[in-house]
């Protein structure tokens, strides 16, 4: 009996640091995921969207969608099997996020052929991308895990002779859900082609172009049969133009350094290891130059992170086949798990900080979409403040629409929409978007326009012509939270 004890033991031993690192990990998504506030930014904004889908309206139509259409179309299954509300889209968020960082551990350790090491590293990551969890752009991360898929189906299929009708495939997937990440992806595997294939790099460029154009071809059939093709065209490729022009850099872009970093190592490390086999870093390398450009033109630290996947996928892979494998023998395991226990924890600590920093209390809102979404003070006062303001205008037969940032917030709680007017934003409105909200401002009837006071609550990315025509034109009535607001001429 004792001696069953003890091996009963020692196999709990052997897996207590998987079992820590799964508890650690939980708590962290848990945390990340549903005790951090809602805010008007890229999670409302796209829940915004996503909601307006599902309560029937037309995107690229009544939402103003400025990318491909794949990560609101599963959204929608998601919403269809659980429930339209914000806690559902953090869980569709939540899944997307586990897949492509369990992809990207499959990929390491294919690299460097150790789990534990594998694992690490991937933890290593997680330390530096921890606003990825929580942002609610996360049609990023779907393409993202298209662009990981693809780099496996390199890692794998290769030989066989469909290998590059998969690619194309996957192309497609990643240019439906993101356009420029799938047309960064594709550009990437061009450029391979024409660098390691020598002769045969046309007619395998043929085959993905193939493998891509049939899909887009029939996503075009069915735009042009529920007449919008020309929505789509306009809110996707027509507002680019004003969007790229709309840089935005932070200080965390010198991150972006790493990647020209790496690529002189890898050359580097070419040149001293004849022997090595580096047809799957040459893929990753070549893959990385242009997925960097994913940062651009808003490049914060939740773009820079993204942009680098393929990046320090390259380089913890060189670091560990030709140095810490090299030095590090099977007995020095413990201290890799020690390591990794220790960065786990310090994510922990990061989410908890994150989570918590602002010692706010949480306030939640009694509405069947906002259930169980913790909100900070000021959007808790907001939504009530606004939802009686608009109740009472309303009953006076007074339309109201706020031209704001921050408008999701009550748009989502009431479900009453105002077409793309609900996002004024840089390349949000298409081609014309900005002159045609202004001439429907001016022609508009029994029509409050709320705006905010100061021109320091104004997003960086909001259309300020807009805003700043509807004070010098329009009659200001009074005044809400940190609203002014103005009469419709009519």
């Amino acid at each position: 009996m004792e001696n069953v004890k003890n091996r009963n033991m020692k196999k709990i031993l052997k897996y207590e640091y998987y079992i820590i690192s799964i508890i650690l990990i939980s708590i962290y998504t848990y945390l990340m995921c549903f005790k951090v506030n809602f805010y008007p930014y890229d999670e409302s904004w796209n829940f915004q969207n996503m909601y307006k889908i599902s309560e029937g309206m037309t995107i690229y139509k009544d939402a103003n969608v400025i990318i491909t259409p794949l990560f609101f179309i599963i959204g929608q299954l998601f919403f269809k099997i659980l429930t339209p509300t914000i806690m559902t889209f953090r869980i569709y968020n939540l899944i997307l996020c586990l897949i492509l960082y369990s992809l990207i551990f499959v990929i390491l350790n294919k690299q460097i052929k150790s789990k534990l090491r594998s694992f690490l590293y991937l933890v290593l990551f997680l330390n530096f991308s921890i606003g990825t969890v929580t942002e609610g752009a996360n049609y990023n991360v779907l393409a993202f895990i298209f662009v990981c898929v693809g780099i496996l189906t390199f890692f794998y299929k290769r030989q066989s002779r469909y290998y590059h009708y998969y690619q194309g495939l996957i192309v497609f997937l990643c240019f439906f859900t993101k356009h420029n990440i799938g047309a960064l992806y594709g550009i990437g595997l061009l450029v391979y082609e024409i660098i390691f294939s020598k002769n045969n790099y046309i007619k395998n460029n043929i085959k993905k172009f193939i493998a891509f154009i049939i899909p887009v071809f029939i996503y075009i059939i069915y735009l042009v049969m529920n007449n919008n093709l020309y929505n789509f065209i306009n809110y996707v490729f027509l507002g680019m133009g004003s969007f790229i022009n709309n840089i935005a850099v932070e200080w965390s872009s010198l991150l972006l350094l790493i990647c020209p970093m790496t690529l002189l190592l890898y050359i580097f490390t070419r040149k001293i290891n004849k022997k090595y086999d580096f047809t799957e870093m040459n893929f990753i390398s070549i893959i990385s130059i242009f997925l960097l450009f994913v940062a651009f033109p808003i490049s914060n630290e939740y773009h820079n992170c993204l942009g680098l996947i393929a990046t320090m996928i390259l380089l913890v892979s060189i670091i560990d086949i030709f140095v810490i494998s090299e030095i590090i023998s099977e007995k020095y395991q413990w201290s890799i798990k020690a390591i990794t226990l220790v960065l786990l924890s310090i994510l922990l600590l990061q989410s908890i900080s994150f989570v918590y920093s602002e010692g706010e209390k949480y306030y939640f809102i009694d509405s069947e979409v906002y259930k169980n979404i913790p909100l900070d003070n000021d959007s808790y006062n907001r939504i009530n403040e606004l939802n009686e303001y608009i109740n009472k205008r309303e009953y006076n037969n007074k339309k109201v629409v706020i031209l704001s940032y921050d408008t999701s917030l009550i748009n989502i709680y009431r479900a009453n929409f105002n077409g793309i007017k609900d996002l004024i934003f840089v390349g949000n409105l298409g081609k014309n978007g900005t002159n045609e909200i202004i001439e429907e401002i001016k022609n508009s009837e029994n029509t409050l326009y709320l705006v905010k006071k100061d021109k320091d609550d104004y997003f960086l990315q909001e259309i300020t012509e807009i805003i700043e025509f509807v004070k010098d034109n329009l009659e200001k009535q009074e005044e809400i939270v940190d609203y002014e607001v103005y009469s419709s001429i009519n």
